[in-house]
Formats: structure tokens, sequence, C-alpha cells
């Protein structure tokens, strides 16, 4: 087996690189697989990302979510701007939305508000602050975000039920009264005192 290729006149610094580069065939990355979201390493993923310019990442993700948002990346661009690439975005990190438009709910000019859907899951403050770095580079530059609105769902086939409870109390606050007053004089006198009571009554909010 030939190991050099190099002709005998050859320089020692090509004979250096020949050496340096002799074990890049060792390396066990298949490179025909590095540009793919579905079998590239997870150590690569970053630099994956990297190269097709996605606007928002986080190394804390599940590695499935790493590789949805890569997979994603060039659908996105293509549209970019637009309110699918939004959506697309969004999906990307496992958030299920829709989106309003502000001639469709009578809003301030080029604004929209965006519904996401919570299946089976909350929503912390770090997922909303995911979501709205996605939707701003997602946007246009012209259109603003007017609102955000959580719908809580369930996918379960199950049978739903629900409960509520309201309590209340009777309280009756009377005023300060003095127990026994007692005046020792010759003179006589008139006195009278006046007692004011009103009726106050708080109901939860929504209740009548």
């Amino acid at each position: 087996m030939v190991n050099a290729i190099l002709p005998p006149n050859s320089t020692p610094l090509e004979r250096g690189l020949e050496a340096a580069t002799k074990r890049l065939s060792a390396i066990p990355y298949n490179v025909h697989t590095l540009n793919d979201p579905a079998t590239c390493p997870a150590n690569v993923l970053p630099f994956l990302a990297y190269a097709l310019s996605v606007d928002t990442w986080d190394h804390t993700w599940p590695e499935t979510t790493k590789r949805k948002v890569v997979a994603a990346a060039i659908a996105v661009h293509r549209v970019k701007g637009t309110l699918g690439a939004v959506l697309d975005a969004l999906k990307a990190v496992d958030m299920d939305a829709g989106v309003s438009e502000w001639f469709q709910h009578d809003g301030a000019p080029y604004t929209f508000k965006i519904d996401i859907n919570l299946f089976d899951k909350p929503l912390t403050s770090d997922d909303l602050t995911l979501a709205l770095a996605v939707i701003e580079n997602a946007k246009n530059t012209r259109s603003h975000l007017d609102a955000i609105t959580i719908h809580l769902a369930n996918r379960s086939d199950a049978p739903k039920l629900a409960s509520a409870l309201i309590s209340s109390q009777e309280m009756t606050v009377y005023p300060y009264q003095i127990p026994e007053f007692t005046h020792h004089t010759d003179t006589p006198h008139i006195g009278a005192t006046i007692q004011f009571l009103h009726d106050l009554t708080i109901l939860p909010q929504g209740t009548h």
C-alpha cells in the first residue's frame, strides 16, 4: 500500500502537510450526513444551525427541538417576513399557534395578534421570552405584535370534567359602643345618640 504520493524532490513543508492531513480519512464522520438535520451528529448541530442562518438558538433545548429548528430553517427563510414564517418558526419550537391580522379583529393598522395553544403543558416565562424572540426574528419590520393570547387545550379523548367552587362569608361590623357611662350631678341632663348601619355586599368578580 502506498502511503505517500509526493515525488522524491518534495520539500519538507509539503511532506509535513501530507503527514498532518493524512489522518483526515480516519475521522469517523461521513461528510454526506453533516448537512442533514436528521442525521447530523448532535454536537455538530450548532454549526449546521449557523450555516443555515438560524436566528433563534438555545443550547439547552432538547436534541429533538434543535433538529426541528434546523430542519425548518430553509423553509422559514424562503418566506421570512410573512405570517407563514412566524407560524413555521413557532411550530419548530413546539408551539402550536394561530395568527390574526389587524383587519381581521379591527385592530391598529399593521399589527397582529398571536394565539398559542398549550396542549398538556404549562407556559413558562422562558417559553414566552422564546416566543417573542422567534416572532421578532421571523416577522417583517413593518408589522408589530399587539398581543399574545394563551389557550389551554387538551387533545385527549377521555371525558373532560370541570368544577368550580365559590365560597362566601357574612360579617356584621358594628361601631364601637361604650358599654356603660355614669355621670353624677345634681343638674338634670338630656342626652341623645345616633347610630348608623350600612349593608355592604362583596361578590367575586363576574358574579351577580
